[in-house]
């Protein structure tokens, strides 16, 4: 195609149809949105998605290009694939895309070549409102040569966010990038997850950041980059420089040497971290204690992550020594993930945390801390007087029956909102064992995750029993391992519809949304319904609905005792069903079937309440009759002999008896 400028597609602009211009209708109603200025979100791709412009043939580049750079309200640019139309007129894009003044957010999936990155120098340089580049596809030596260049050129004051993540980033391809980063130390996070920086990569950065005399930078994550010691060693002086806030550096090949290159900043006055998060790095017991003695003393840290295939018994007490000694009141996370600290390692862990009552979460998967584990767990919970725990996860445990029966105390302190019980060995026993904590008024559990527990129909008729009345928990997680058939089902079905009365269908449960696996590939239609109605409906109108679809003939004896007091409040109830009216899914019938049907129902329910008791009816009415003649002929009265009062107290004749009205009707105007 042949190259068209700018000035090209502003002679056309106002005149040409955007359906002649364009591949297809959605291609043309998107140029539509950004000529109107009313998009904000713009993805190019490569396949149809929701809102995604594919380029297929003719000038679809160059007149997007165009309404890119005329945009006033495009905040968010994403660039996934440049699809079929690869290499038509893609100077006329990124023409446009250089011209934008309000794009705040540009995230690239696709090579744009190195030429074309480079091209959008005066984007960079230019666009003041830019914040944040997302990078996330193979970035070769040249690519990333081509990036640091565009960077340094443009040094673009208004990025506060870099990402450069899944790409292959190789230790001198990031020499370049990072030496480009030496004039922005207004950056406030770098994300470098899932490359190979190497020792190279981490000696630039350190350098960059120690040149910094004023760094911005809060967030640094260079998960999974093959970083070893020395690495680490390079990074530390650099780090020391900085008011970092997050580290990450899981997946990498840190021992003890390079963990303890750290202590000096973890115990520095200007350390600010809150969250370190070290996972999977086989440091091994030694690395663990050298951690543990190089956070003693700090206040900043509010989260640790610690994951590592074996912590033996010498480790965890140096550990729980630590936790001991120092009393970080700043704590709010600990993870010890994957650790196989056992039930006596996590034992003394979990008295040390006795002093720990701010901790909002705490993640012990996969640690086989069994009973003796969770004795010490809810000994903890238990003596915490005011416990902040809202986020437990045992998974992966070996807890029992007895254990859970053993937590079951301790939880009921706290105000969990999320509790993790998968791949342990609980059953219909140890759940019933919970029944208090959720019935009770204090329960706060919003999320509880059983999954692969092997407790078959007894455990799901336990868990909708202990769940009715419950008024918090949203989601409850469980897989077909758990060996659920019909009748387990059956009684879930029952917690959330239970049909044999009026009374116990609206006593049912109207909160939980979620029973099964996270997308409920196999749970039952009917109770998929149920939890659908209660994801859209408040309780009340869930309750309604589920009334209506169960109860077809309404019986209204029960309601008589409250005489008419009670016809405002059915006509209202119909009425708030019709106004709540879900969609023809749920219940299986279209809107307007619905309507009607609840038209019908209405007149029906009515219709046998007043049918039922006519002589109420009919005897309340007069009854009101004779009480508002009564008090209107008592009103009178006193009217008249205060009239009479007024004259002096003359005896009432029928020379006066005018006088008295006029009298008695100027008080009725006062």
């Amino acid at each position: 195609m042949e190259r068209r400028d700018f000035d090209y597609y502003e002679a056309r602009a106002r005149y040409v149809k955007l359906e002649d211009i364009t591949s297809d209708e959605n291609n043309a109603e998107i140029l539509r949105r950004l000529r109107d200025h009313s998009l904000d979100m713009l993805t190019i791709a490569g396949y149809y998605g929701h809102g995604h412009f594919v380029v297929c043939e003719g000038d679809d580049f160059g007149w997007l290009g165009y309404f890119i750079g005329k945009s006033k309200c495009l905040g968010y640019l994403r660039i996934y694939s440049l699809g079929e139309g690869e290499g038509q007129n893609i100077e006329a894009l990124i023409e446009g895309i250089n011209r934008n003044r309000s794009i705040g957010s540009i995230y690239i999936r696709t090579d744009l070549g190195d030429v074309n990155f480079r091209n959008l120098t005066p984007f960079f340089r230019n666009n003041h409102r830019l914040a944040q580049l997302d990078l996330s596809f193979e970035v070769g030596l040249e690519c990333a040569q081509s990036i640091a260049v565009t960077l340094s050129e443009s040094q673009c004051q208004s990025l506060k966010k870099i990402t450069i993540e899944d790409s292959n980033l190789s230790d001198e391809g990031l020499t370049g990038i990072a030496t480009a980063l030496r004039t922005y130390p207004h950056l406030s996070v770098l994300s470098l997850e899932n490359n190979s920086i190497g020792l190279m990569g981490c000696i630039a950065l350190g350098e960059t950041m120690r040149g910094w005399e004023t760094s911005n930078l809060k967030v640094l994550d260079l998960d999974g980059n093959n970083i070893g010691d020395q690495g680490l060693q390079a990074l530390a002086a650099g780090i020391t420089n900085t008011k970092l806030e997050e580290l990450y550096l899981s997946g990498n090949l840190i021992t003890a040497v390079g963990l303890r290159s750290l202590s000096e900043y973890f115990q520095s006055e200007s350390c600010r971290l809150k969250i370190l998060n070290v996972l999977t790095n086989a440091f091994g017991d030694e690395g663990a204690v050298a951690l543990a003695e190089g956070l003693m003393g700090n206040e900043s840290l509010t989260s640790l992550h610690l994951s590592e295939e074996s912590v033996g018994l010498e480790c965890a007490q140096s550990i729980a020594f630590v936790l001991d000694e120092n009393r970080c009141q700043s704590l709010e996370s600990l993870r010890f993930e994957d650790c196989n600290l056992g039930e006596d390692g996590f034992a003394v862990i979990a008295t040390a945390l006795r002093t720990y009552s701010q901790l909002e979460e705490l993640h012990l998967q996969n640690n086989n801390i069994g009973l003796t584990g969770c004795t010490a767990l809810a000994d903890t919970l238990r003596g915490w007087g005011a416990s902040n725990l809202k986020h437990l996860d045992l998974d992966g445990n070996g807890i029992d029956d007895q254990g859970l029966q053993t937590l079951a105390a301790g939880i009921t302190n706290t105000k969990l909102e999320e509790l993790f019980l998968s791949d342990n060995l609980i059953t219909a026993v140890g759940l019933r064992s919970m029944s208090d904590y959720f019935q009770s008024e204090s329960c706060c559990l919003k999320t509880l995750n059983v999954l692969r527990n092997d407790f078959g129909d007894e455990g799901a008729v336990a868990l909708a029993d202990i769940l009715m009345g419950n008024k918090s928990l949203t989601s409850l997680h469980l897989s077909e391992e758990s060996g659920i058939t019909d009748v387990g089902w059956a009684a879930f079905s029952k917690l959330l519809c239970d049909p044999s009365s009026i009374k116990s269908t609206y006593h049912s449960n109207h909160i939980i949304k979620t029973i099964g696996e996270y997308e409920m590939p196999r749970t039952p239609f009917n109770i998929r319904r149920y939890l659908d109605l209660n994801e859209l409906l408040d309780r009340r109108h869930a309750a309604i609905h589920k009334i209506l679809k169960s109860h077809p003939d309404l019986d209204m004896e029960p309601f008589f005792q409250w005489k008419l007091k009670l016809l405002p409040a059915v006509i209202n109830w119909f009425q708030s069903a019709r106004s709540r009216m879900v969609a023809n899914d749920l219940i299986g019938e279209s809107i307007q079937r619905q309507r009607q049907n609840l038209q019908s129902r209405e007149l029906s329910a009515l219709y046998k309440f007043v049918r039922g008791m006519p002589a109420l009816t009919v005897i309340s009415y007069w009854q009101q009759q004779v009480i508002n003649i009564q008090a209107r002929r008592r009103r009178l009265d006193v009217e008249e002999e205060t009239a009479w009062v007024r004259l002096g107290g003359r005896p009432r004749d029928e020379g006066n008896v005018e006088f008295i009205q006029i009298g008695a009707k100027r008080m009725r105007q006062e």
